[in-house]
This record gives C-alpha cells, structure tokens and sequence, in this order.
C-alpha cells in the first residue's frame, strides 16, 4: 500500500529542488519493479530506489521461510541441530567470500553522496549488507536461542546454576558498543585496510555482535541479576527497561513505521526548498517530529490495514477450533433424572 501511494499521489505532493532526483526517481522505479516487492526478492536486485530500505523486510521473509522449514519440516532435533549449525557456517563464510571475489569494504560506509540515494550504487551494500544469505549467522544464532529457550521453559530456567553468569550479563553493553566503535577504524582517511583483514572483519564482526545480543536476551529472560549485589539496583533497572510490557505494545506497528519512516524523511529532504541555519535545538526538533509523525501514520496503518489483514489470514489459515456445546445445568438435570428411574414429585 506504501509503495503504490509513492507510485501515484506521493509524487505530487511537494515540488522542491531535489524532488525530481529523490521522489520522482523512486516512483519511477517503482513504477518498474513493484513486482520484487510483492514477492519480497527485491534485495537481488541493484541500483533501485523503489524503497531501497524494505530489502531489509525481504531479507527477513527469506530468512523466516528457511526458519518455517527447520521447525516444521525437519523431524528431530539432532537434524534441526545439524540444519541450524549449516546456516551458520554458511552464514559465517560468505561475507567473507563476497568481501575477497569484488574487493568489498568490510563494513558500509556512510557518506552523504550514498546516503542521498539510499546505497543502492554502492556494491558493499548490494553485495554484502542486505542479501538474505549474508546475514544467515546472526539468523542461525536466532534460531538457536529460541530453541533452547524453547527447551527450558519447562524447567527452572532461573536456577541458581546461571547466577554466576551476573558480571557477563552486566558487562555485556560495552562490549555491544566496543565491537561497534570498532568499525571506525575503515573511516581513518588515508588507511588502506589489507583485503584479509576487511574478510576476517566482515565475517567475525556480525558473529560477535550477534553472540552479545544471543547472551543479552538469554541472560534476561534467565533473570540473572536477581540477587542482592552492589549494583543490584543497576542491573534490575536495566533488565526492567528490556522487559517492560510497553514494548510488546510498540512492536505490534514497528513493521509500519519501518516502512513509513524513510519514505517520511525523504520526502522532508526533497520538499526542502530554503537554506537554514543548522542548530542542536532545530535538529532535536526535526528529529521529533518526524519520528512522532512516523509512529502515528504507522499506528493509523496497523489499524485501517496492518491488523484487518492479519485477522483475515489468521482466521482462514489457522480457524478457531468448534466450540463444544455444554448441555445446561436444566437438560443435564433432567437427563438425569430420566436414566435414574425414580419418581420425583413437584410440589407447587
């Protein structure tokens, strides 16, 4: 519905002087390639800014098709095991092999001629940033922790055994940051990065990063932090902000506002017909409004579109069961009364 809203009434809204080459140059390839979308495969294809930013919801879809097959199809847990480990180690190779075959850089690099058009010339993001089969680690990872999760939600999964893990958990966000922060180093002007360094990079950066957040969720969900230390109340704090029920309402509509939100700031961007003095109060002010305008056209899509839809393929791909009809406490009585052959008298 997005996509064929910038196709047709989202070009005429605005005229600025870089419309034509932002908003205009969209629709157009929209015009062209709406069809990817439709079957979620546009992320193999390049150098197209029909909403360049959903090759992350393709992506997605491929990697969940994959996910269905591992839990639904494969029988046992010794095949699933083998089928999840043979994802990784693919998922673990191929930036590596992509990074060595068409001399990639390591990472994506932000410049704002690539910011512009969204990356979609740039080959390090149509080869190794948003191809399903190069983010197949972190996917196997996720596979893996919901597995095991799975598994244990039978048992006492706060058990006393995983408290010792507590300076690890709490440790976990600066390390998060330090593999992050790590990047910077392809942003040294004059440095050229040997090509085995930016293949081993490519390659370990995601696993690790990953493998932080497969232990920051496990250790959340274990509570590990429940125990009275120092900074006991550090930790419940911060486990008490990733467990906060309001997520759970703000996740219902993340897939609306990811698709808004950019079509949102491009059309900010190419609307822009004057030159502005830049300020921390104005870009905070830019910022706000824009990410509060994104979640409120999100929310009125998950009503009018998101959720109908998702009602309708729920009730006709997984129908409720028939509800089974209980007698009354009445006809119950008096079919009791019947097979017990006695004589009741009313008396009125």
């Amino acid at each position: 519905m997005v996509m064929f809203f910038v196709m047709t009434l989202g070009r005429r809204m605005g005229d600025g002087p870089f419309w034509k080459p932002i908003i205009e140059t969209e629709a157009e390839d929209c015009y062209h390639a709406w069809w990817r979308h439709l079957l979620y495969i546009q992320n193999y294809f390049d150098n197209n800014q029909c909403m360049a930013h959903a090759w992350y919801l393709a992506a997605d879809f491929q990697l969940s098709i994959l996910g269905i097959i591992i839990a639904y199809v494969l029988n046992g847990a010794r095949a699933q095991k083998m089928a999840i480990g043979a994802l990784f180690a693919v998922g673990l190779l191929t930036p590596a092999v992509q990074v060595f075959m068409q001399n990639l850089h390591a990472i994506l690099i932000v410049s704002p001629e690539m910011a512009l058009n969204f990356f979609v010339n740039d080959d390090t993001f149509n080869n190794l940033y948003k191809r399903g089969h190069t983010n197949l680690s972190c996917y196997a990872l996720g596979l893996a922790l919901a597995f095991l999760i799975y598994n244990l939600k039978e048992s006492d999964i706060g058990s006393h055994k995983y408290k010792k893990f507590r300076l690890f958990y709490w440790m976990l966000f600066p390390i998060e940051l330090f593999i992050v922060l790590t990047g910077a180093i392809f942003y040294i002007p004059g440095i050229q990065i040997p090509l085995g360094v930016r293949m081993v990079y490519s390659s370990s950066i995601k696993v690790l990063f990953g493998a932080m957040i497969f232990f920051h969720i496990f250790f959340t969900i274990l509570k590990v932090d429940n125990t009275i230390i120092l900074y006991y109340t550090l930790l419940e704090t911060h486990r008490g902000i990733l467990n906060w029920a309001g997520w759970g309402i703000l996740a219902k509509f993340t897939y609306s506002t990811y698709i808004v939100h950019v079509c949102i700031l491009r059309t900010y961007t190419a609307d822009n017909d004057a030159l502005s003095r830049t300020t921390f109060y104005k870009i905070l002010m830019s910022y706000t409004s824009l990410l509060v305008l994104s979640f409120v056209l999100a929310l009125t899509l998950w009503f009018i579109v998101e959720k109908p839809v998702a009602n309708l393929v729920k009730t006709f791909i997984f129908p409720a069961p028939p509800k089974k009809v209980e007698k009354t406490k009445s006809v119950s009585m008096v079919a009791d009364l019947a097979s017990s052959k006695e004589t009741v008298e009313v008396k009125i």
